[in-house]
């Protein structure tokens, strides 16, 4: 069974990696979105380390445990302007211990919007929202240090009155070595289809192909986190308008030309946990496409840089983040894990 399931996750794989998406060519983007403040302060996209409550499971099926048996995770973001997002989850052990079950649920609400007509004129108020509710399990392979993950979500969303839905799948697999603290893991999200549309053309659904590793350093009380992310798709830089330069002879315009270095850095997230074993520990990361894509020419606005905190008190664990976008925009993330186990 297990070499079974290896095998069609193997196959599975490979055909994302044939094809990429582009930012703005798919639907339901809140799925990429990141939910735990402990992985959006070390950059996000984070899919290594040992699991700090359910809402991993939510990200990369394969990183959730039996040790988060029957602990409850909650998570609010107040993002830009006065879209505010969130999830929870909780997990069950099953008896082997070897095995466990994991459900949440993902929202996303956009506001109140002013509604006009075509000429316009003020015609009554309206909000958008979107949700994802999300069911899955992880498990062990047999004598090894691997274990694999699945999630089904069913995802839906409200914008204005038009709505959609779908059905999307994660798989996962992570491998983690007690004794050198160190840990790999990927993950395929968001690999589903429609089932509803919102005016009869069918949209993709935000794939993403991510890696990642993570190690606690010897003699040194810190975690780094290295994690590549979007690998279905290769060529994630752009040529930025707005950056483009004038030819000092001829005067004409030559537009930006992102290098290969470039591209390949826009893939990759940085991260280093402080304590990381502690009952508090401090949290920092890099994020190098958001600070490429966010950053303003000639001013210094920390695009990209993130930090954060967490703090464990008894049966609690408390967790804050903040991502810096430029001078107008910083995200904060807040979270909250309960221990209702009593272990």
């Amino acid at each position: 069974m297990n070499k079974f399931l290896g095998c069609t996750l193997f196959l599975i794989l490979q055909y994302p990696l044939l094809w990429g998406q582009l930012g703005g060519e798919h639907t339901y983007s809140f799925l990429s979105l990141e939910t735990l403040p402990e992985f959006a302060a070390l950059g996000g996209s984070v899919v290594t380390g040992k699991p700090s409550n359910a809402l991993t499971g939510l990200y990369n099926p394969a990183t959730n445990s039996s040790e988060n048996h029957k602990d409850i995770a909650l998570n609010y973001t107040n993002y830009i302007s006065d879209i505010n997002y969130g999830a929870v989850a909780t997990t069950i052990a099953l008896k082997d211990r070897y095995t466990s079950l994991h459900i949440g649920a993902l929202y996303l609400d956009y506001g109140t919007f002013s509604g006009y007509d075509l000429e316009g004129t003020p015609t009554t108020d309206f909000s958008s929202k979107e949700y994802a509710i999300v069911t899955g399990f992880q498990s062990s392979l047999s004598n090894t240090d691997f274990k694999y993950g699945v999630n089904l979500k069913f995802i839906h969303s409200n914008l204005e009155t038009y709505t959609s839905s779908a059905l999307a799948l994660d798989l996962g697999m992570s491998y983690y070595n007690s004794l050198s603290k160190f840990s790999f893991a990927f993950v395929v999200r968001n690999l589903g289809t429609q089932i509803s549309m919102y005016e009869n053309t069918k949209e993709t659904l935000p794939l993403e192909v991510n890696l990642g590793a993570s190690k606690i350093l010897k003699n040194v009380a810190a975690k780094w986190y290295v994690n590549i992310h979007n690998l279905q798709d290769w060529d994630l830089a752009f040529s930025n308008p707005n950056r483009a330069t004038e030819d000092l002879i001829t005067g004409e315009s030559i537009a930006e030309d992102p290098s290969f270095f470039n591209n390949l850095l826009r893939h990759i997230n940085l991260g280093i946990e402080i304590l990381p074993e502690s009952d508090f520990n401090i949290r920092l990361g890099y994020n190098f496409r958001r600070s490429e894509e966010l950053r303003i020419v000639d001013q210094r606005s920390f695009s990209g840089f993130s930090a954060g905190f967490g703090l464990k008190i008894r049966r609690f664990k408390l967790s804050y983040a903040f991502a810096r976008y430029n001078k107008a925009a910083l995200s904060s993330l807040f979270g909250l894990n309960i221990d209702l186990s009593g272990k």
